[in-house]
């Protein structure tokens, strides 16, 4: 922190005074400022000049001292990953996602008097200029929000202690922007059963890490948990609905024993527990003091850091409190795995998880395997060398992946449509599936949605109460070749 000096001290008084007065607003005199504020003139000169150089304050000669159109300003900071960027196969849906923040900052800045300020996150983790800046701008309570694409929790920890909302993208943040396919995975499923598949792939990028959060799929009998966290008749069911927003509290005291779940009702309920998840004060909770945790679970903390060590440690402590109301299984999957699986039973089809492929990273280099060989290598490996179940459907989770297994496929002379039906993630605006359109289906998503939804959390009500996590969720849109 800056040490505090007399000259700060009176740039904080005169920002109030200018905050009150309003732009374009003139101030007392020099003479007056002095008396009002105990100073000396030389001080206030000091004051006077840093409040300048800030554009909060302009100054006519003879004229006198005014407030700048800039003093409402909200100041707003862009950081941004540049791995997601810069990276070897990087997608282009990042460069789309930046370009209409950019879009977007031009437009609110005339319209809604805000400021943006752009960075990658490096140069905020690195000492220079830049990083001081950020950090001054943080200690003098000057930013209104920041906007995190891919954060990186060494700089979301920073950020973290000043209090300030972080929205993140594909990373950490208070408030999070997520992409929600579990109704189009469903729907997915439907449709390659309609067009006679029978074995159906699930394929994702690897290196594949469980995710300990908790899912719709984890909640065996949906009422059972709502009545739980209404009636809060027991310590652990009241001491995490505390971390549940205004809405869904609401939402709780409203059910009536009968009435059915609905999966946006349950979705914000699990959200109580995944918000409680990240909660670092939750392991002390005295609720949780005789809660043993599981072996495997504790010696992966052990290899983790920061905030993220204590998630999984978390995961066995919600699950041991709640007992038969939540799944006692270890995370193993991803929610929409998760999803396929419950689908394909619910078809009356084998639960698919034979059929679930990650891709192959070299454990030394993970990044050197791009998105593409590794979807290229498991099309090469599942229909050329036999290895794993030969699938008549896949549904791909990344739109790079079902680049480099369409150059597999045709390469073996396997028509994707004909031979193998594909559904695939894919980004509107970018080309990486070009020549693939007609011939797949896509469960499509819109950059811009990514950057409203970031924009909506910024401008919610409730963005400062940072311990009670905001969640905007961007669907897809599914999309058929005719």
């Amino acid at each position: 922190m800056r040490r505090v000096t007399r000259a700060s001290e009176v740039v904080a008084k005169l920002r109030a005074l200018a905050e009150q007065a309003g732009p374009d607003t003139k101030l007392p005199t020099v003479r007056d400022l002095c008396h009002m504020l105990q100073v000396s003139p030389m001080t206030l000169d000091v004051a006077l000049a840093e409040m300048e150089e800030r554009e909060l304050i302009y100054r006519r000669h003879a004229v006198g001292i005014f407030v700048s159109p800039k003093i409402k300003q909200k100041e707003i900071h862009v950081v941004l990953n540049p791995n997601l960027f810069q990276s070897p196969g990087a997608s282009p849906v990042w460069g789309r996602i930046w370009a209409c923040l950019m879009e977007q900052a031009e437009t609110r800045s005339q319209q809604n008097n805000e400021s943006y300020t752009f960075h990658f996150s490096n140069t905020l983790e690195a000492p220079g200029p830049i990083r001081e800046f950020f950090m001054s701008q943080l200690e003098e309570q000057r930013v209104h929000a920041i906007l995190g694409i891919g954060l990186p929790m060494s700089i979301f920890e920073i950020i973290l202690d000043f209090g300030v909302p972080i929205i993140g993208f594909a990373g950490n943040g208070n408030h999070h922007v997520v992409t929600d396919n579990r109704e189009a995975v469903e729907q997915t499923v439907d449709l390659l059963i309609e067009r006679g598949c029978r074995s159906i792939g699930y394929w994702r990028q690897g290196p594949y890490s469980p995710d300990p959060g908790f899912s719709l799929v984890d909640v065996p009998d949906p009422a059972r948990l709502v009545r739980r966290f209404r009636d809060c008749d027991d310590p652990i069911a009241a001491y995490l609905r505390t971390f549940a927003p205004r809405d869904t509290s609401d939402r709780l005291d409203a059910y009536v024993d009968g009435d059915p779940v609905s999966d946006d009702f349950l979705r914000d309920v699990v959200d109580i527990l995944n918000v409680a998840l990240w909660a670092p004060e939750l392991y002390n909770a005295p609720v949780f003091r005789d809660m043993s945790v599981r072996p495997a679970n504790r010696e992966r903390t052990w290899d983790l850091s920061g905030h993220r060590a204590r998630l999984w440690t978390h995961r066995d402590l919600i699950q041991a409190g709640l007992q038969n109301d939540v799944s006692q299984e270890p995370a193993s999957q991803s929610q929409s795995i998760a999803v396929f699986r419950k689908r394909l039973q619910e078809r009356g089809l084998p639960d698919g998880l034979d059929m679930v492929q990650a891709g192959l990273v070299d454990p030394l280099d993970p990044e050197r395997v791009q998105f593409q060989d590794q979807g290229y290598e498991m099309a090469m490996r599942v229909f050329q060398d036999g290895r794993g179940p030969r699938p008549d459907g896949i549904i791909i989770e990344d739109d790079m992946i079902a680049s480099g297994v369409h150059a597999a496929l045709d390469k073996l002379g396997i028509a994707i449509g004909r031979d193998v039906q594909i559904a695939t993630h894919s980004n509107a605006g970018t080309p990486t599936l070009y020549g693939l359109r007609d011939r797949i289906i896509r469960m499509e998503y819109d950059p811009q949605d990514f950057v409203r939804g970031m924009l909506h959390l910024m401008d919610h009500e409730r963005r400062h109460d940072i311990d009670h996590m905001l969640t905007e969720r961007v669907k897809p849109t599914l999309i058929c070749p005719t």
